[in-house]
């Protein structure tokens, strides 16, 4: 019997083969630059608006150097990740965060991903609600009404309404973002981000406009050049957050390079594409922060279109800023009821993730036939990196799938019917939790199933923002509790377990960490504080 890694090199050189086979049936992949448009596009968002109240918390040259360092840092821990996904001689080319982490970490590497994944995921999708409460009601009313009251008996009730922004937001949430949410196929919200950049390029035309256009809008400044520029306020350690929250992509980074076309899915493409998205979203963000902020000095707010003064420039700024929140929300909510499945359905269902090393999975899984009855017991997944890259395709699957029939052969076949498995998944226990998911795609529940996750995770979200103070509580506490841990600290830990020490991770990691620990305790202490104040 041939030697562990001689046996490992094997089993590596076949999951890439298949690999290869799968890419090149992607006929459907991105080029270079479409690439850089959805990465952009998955950037840039609540994290831009919320940057102009941060600096005017923390001070303005600090502010901007903060915003550029932690652009090019994560540029670095971006080009990091899929440095090691493919170059790493140990393990197969992972096509997902988490994958990644298993074949470094282990088991708990995983884990630790995936929560991480599912709280910043959730953390957003909380955050551009809020920026639909904050800002569609207001604009609805102003574009509609004016500043005069309208006395008419049937527009009354209307008038009232917009005027109630926690019904606007319930009423937009379930009338546009639910029905996204429902999708399973990722391909229709295409359009989606050309709207969205769109919006947002118009967004920050309409505030650099204003700023030299009308300057009865701006106010005068309460202190001089070094109040306003050099001085570094003590709003800065609990805005970190916000800073970070910007560019946080990590989680998406897998899903953006799978897109990529085969031929352009290496390194070098890779950097063009990171480099690029990450430079657009800085220049945004730095505009529309920095002008915000000399409009409106130290009273800038975390939603900046709360203190513009009514008018339809900034009214229709307002609805496509709402726009863009409604075709951005789909996005991490598929990343975070994808999670939500695997943590929770998949161990009811009987999947269950094999513990041991990277490597001792692989061997398990080769010697699958010759161990018999004993694997039926010990091995539950064999090469977790395989699935998740079949998985890229199978997110593309559409909404309202022919189910009925082989639900019907699954109710009368119960005991007969073989037990599904992917490239590498084996599904454990009795037929009947297996039918929850899809038979061709276990990331995926069946239609009353994925109808009812996806209602309950909308349901909650809506509510938590709602009830949320202000959008700038919850961009620093989700960048510095969650987004730091995605970013950095668990790309240079990879960067650590898989290749050792080198100054890059060293770097990563420690920034990670000191922003990470005394961010979120800031953060936290002014989330109670706003609490209490309302």
């Amino acid at each position: 019997m041939p030697d562990a890694t001689s046996t490992t090199e094997m089993a590596i050189d076949s999951s890439n083969d298949e690999l290869n086979i799968g890419s090149e049936r992607n006929s459907r992949g991105s080029s270079v630059a479409e690439a850089v448009f959805n990465f952009t596009n998955s950037i840039i968002g609540a994290g831009c608006i919320g940057l102009g109240g941060a600096i005017a918390l923390s001070g303005g040259f600090i502010s901007i150097s903060l915003v550029i360092f932690f652009a090019v840092l994560t540029k670095l821990s971006l080009d990091l990740l899929i440095r090691l996904s493919l170059e790493n001689s140990t393990t197969t080319m992972t096509a997902s965060y988490e994958s990644l982490a298993q074949a470094g970490m282990g088991y708990w590497g995983r884990v630790l991903v995936m929560i991480c994944k599912l709280f910043y995921s959730f953390g957003c999708l909380v955050a551009y609600v809020i920026v639909i409460k904050d800002n569609c009601g207001t604009a609805l009313e102003s574009l509609i009404y004016g500043e005069e009251e309208d006395d008419n008996d049937e527009r009354d009730w209307f008038h009232s309404f917009l005027s109630k922004n926690y019904l606007v937001t319930w009423v937009v949430s379930l009338a546009f973002i639910l029905p996204l949410c429902l999708l399973r196929d990722m391909t229709p919200l295409a359009f989606g981000s050309l709207i969205s950049v769109i919006s947002m390029a118009t967004i920050v035309g309409i505030v650099i406009y204003i700023y030299f256009a009308c300057p009865d809008v701006r106010q005068e400044s309460s202190g001089g050049f070094y109040e306003n520029w050099l001085e570094i306020r003590p709003g800065v350690l609990s805005n970190l957050g916000t800073f970070i929250f910007t560019f946080v992509s990590q989680h998406t980074v897998h899903l953006v390079f799978a897109s990529l076309k085969t031929k352009h899915q290496n390194i070098q493409k890779w950097k063009v594409v990171s480099s690029l998205s990450l430079f657009v979203a800085a220049t945004v963000s730095l505009l529309v922060g920095i002008f915000v902020y000399i409009t409106f000095w130290q009273n800038t707010k975390s939603d900046i279109f709360e203190i513009y003064p009514d008018g339809w420039m900034i009214d229709t700024a307002k609805l496509l800023l709402c726009i863009t929140m409604v075709f951005t929300f789909p996005l991490p909510f598929f990343t975070c009821r994808e999670l939500i499945i695997l943590t929770l359905i998949h161990p009811i269902c009987g999947i269950v993730q094999e513990r041991s090393s990277p490597e001792q999975e692989t061997l398990d899984h080769r010697d699958h036939s010759e161990e018999g009855a004993c694997n039926d017991v010990s091995v539950a997944l064999g090469d977790p990196q395989q699935n998740e890259t079949n998985n890229m395709a199978e997110l593309q699957q559409p909404l309202l799938s022919e189910e009925q029939s082989s639900e019907n052969e699954n109710e009368n076949d119960i005991s007969d019917a073989p037990v599904h498995t992917s490239i590498s998944n084996h599904l454990i226990g009795t037929a009947a939790p297996k039918n929850w998911l899809l038979p061709e795609n276990d990331r995926q529940l069946r239609l009353l199933g994925h109808v009812c996750i996806t209602i309950i995770i909308w349901f909650v979200v809506t509510g938590l923002a709602i009830a949320s103070p202000n959008l700038g509580d919850v961009l620093d506490l989700v960048g510095c509790a969650s987004g730091t841990l995605i970013a950095f600290i668990i790309p240079g830990l990879l960067s650590f377990y898989i290749e050792g020490y080198n100054h890059l991770a060293l770097v990563i990691f420690t920034v990670g960490g000191l922003v990470g620990s005394v961010g979120t305790y800031y953060s936290i202490r002014q989330l109670i504080a706003d609490l209490y104040s309302t």
